[in-house]
């Protein structure tokens, strides 16, 4: 398992209704650009073929816990 230490944010303004949550504030940051988000998917961090034998909803586990 891998700890990390939650880092909180303020939500933006516009999102009243996070304020004060600890949950929704220890999210990363909203990615704002089509851009960043183009450029985040397109590392290749390498694959572990053991990680093909698992449906598609546990191989986006597999995917998150990478970044």
């Amino acid at each position: 398992m891998i700890e990390r230490n939650a880092i909180y944010t303020e939500p933006p303004a516009f999102l009243l209704e996070y304020r004060g949550n600890p949950l929704v504030e220890a999210l990363p940051p909203v990615i704002e650009s089509s851009d960043e988000v183009i450029d985040m998917l397109s590392h290749n961090e390498g694959h572990n073929d053991g990680e093909r034998q698992y449906s598609p909803r546990y191989r986006m586990h597999f995917v998150a816990l990478k970044y």
